[in-house]
């Protein structure tokens, strides 16, 4: 388990982007917001390899997806359409969020329900081919 890194500072009523790190899990509750940053310059030796950041709860909680900071910061301004948006978004108690492996940053927010503790987890793994070896003799 992790504290969770901020490395982004407070402004005004700014909230801090927690920057998460491969294989930490991080144990928070209430609405956060998290960015994921991919270390690794992808070559071909990368083609097999899939990045995920898993999220779960007992309590149902939302996700909403975006590219970058600016874009998580926008998330905080209030429209009636991202009002309306939110209240159509589906509630989980486990999802995963698929990091596409030539985005520099993907940022989320969770919001929970009622405050609920959940945890954040990001995941990279080799994929795995259903190919089996022929076998000569």
């Amino acid at each position: 388990m992790c504290l969770p890194q901020t490395s982004h500072q407070k402004t005004g009523n700014t909230p801090s982007i927690t920057d998460l790190q491969d294989g930490e899990q991080y144990v928070m509750s209430g609405l956060n917001r998290f960015c994921y940053k991919n270390s690794v310059v992808p070559t071909w030796r990368q083609t097999w390899t899939s990045i995920q950041v898993k999220v779960w709860s007992s309590k149902v909680f939302k996700v909403e997806t975006v590219e970058g900071e600016e874009e998580l910061k926008e998330l905080e301004r209030f429209s009636f359409w991202s009002w309306f948006q939110g209240f159509l978004r589906e509630r989980h108690n486990e999802t995963f969020i698929n990091i596409n492996l030539f985005s520099k940053k993907t940022c989320f927010r969770v919001d929970p329900t009622a405050g609920a503790p959940y945890s954040v987890k990001p995941i990279r793994s080799k994929l795995k081919t259903n190919a089996e070896p022929l076998l000569t003799g």
